[in-house]
């Protein structure tokens, strides 16, 4: 990094029903007017079955604008979620399993990885890398809000003070 850049990494726990599974970090790159993230995550849940799911998306914004982003999930080494998000210059073109889509929205400035270096102070929806879309956000309590997944996938409470937690 050089004297203009500023780095962050911030460490947490992934709970399921009040038992750890699992760890995240997440990292911001600030540079002038570009910001990256990462987020990895590495979960197991070893019950009846062994599962185990790692998670990565990288983010680039620039100007507070997000140019694109990547998410790759496998779980026990089988790819579940790649998706591309790009800004094409007149569109945000997202790549998924299923197909390819155009955004009708003209800017994304903020995403599922902002979540975790700044609250999302007065937003109903954020952007869902992973899923390609817009998704619904509420303030449950201080720092902790609630993702409303599509299309079944559940719900997630976020604890942006200190760890991820599931309920499905």
């Amino acid at each position: 990094l050089n004297s203009f850049s500023q780095s962050q990494t911030l460490h947490y726990s992934i709970v399921l029903k009040d038992e750890p599974i699992g760890t995240m970090n997440a990292t911001r790159i600030i540079q002038k007017d570009h910001v990256s993230y990462l987020i990895e995550s590495h979960i197991l849940i070893d019950k009846i079955i062994r599962m185990k799911i790692d998670y990565t998306i990288t983010a680039e914004f620039h100007n507070g604008k997000l140019i694109k982003s990547s998410t790759l999930q496998e779980g026990n080494g089988k790819v579940q979620v790649n998706t591309s998000t790009k800004w094409t210059g007149n569109y945000y073109s997202v790549n998924t399993l299923s197909g390819n889509t155009k955004l009708k929205e003209k800017i994304i400035d903020y995403n599922l990885c902002s979540l975790y270096f700044y609250e999302p102070e007065g937003r109903k929806k954020i952007y869902s890398d992973s899923f390609g879309k817009f998704i619904p956000i509420a303030l449950q309590k201080s720092h902790q809000y609630k993702l409303q997944l599509p299309e079944g996938n559940g719900k997630v409470q976020v604890n942006t003070s200190t760890k991820w937690t599931g309920n499905y």
